[in-house]
């Protein structure tokens, strides 16, 4: 079999020979493709603490908001201050990678 990404995973082909004639497990494989097919395409934008200098203003606000930073203002924060630019802010920038487990 060749390789999958998690980006194009086929669970129709990850089931095991025994499953291969069941209907039920075709159609649950089949359905669990088409769960997984959002969330998969959107790997690539998981990596966004290695790409942050590339990051819009709501990218920069969901990421704050998913790591519950303390100190962040979606609204009256440059961009520069909320990418952590200024460097005006070092402990509040180790909270962040601390929380990103850097």
């Amino acid at each position: 079999m060749a390789g999958m990404k998690i980006s194009d995973l086929d669970f129709v082909r990850l089931l095991p020979a025994f499953m291969r004639d069941d209907e039920a497990a075709i159609a649950l494989s089949k359905a669990m493709n088409k769960l997984i097919q959002p969330p998969g395409s959107r790997i690539p934008t998981i990596r966004t603490w290695d790409e942050i200098d590339s990051l819009n203003e709501p990218e920069c606000d969901e990421l704050a908001w998913e790591l519950d930073i303390d100190w962040y203002d979606s609204t009256g924060m440059s961009l520069e201050e909320k990418k952590g630019d200024d460097q005006a802010r070092p402990a509040d920038q180790a909270q962040a990678r601390d929380k990103m487990g850097r």
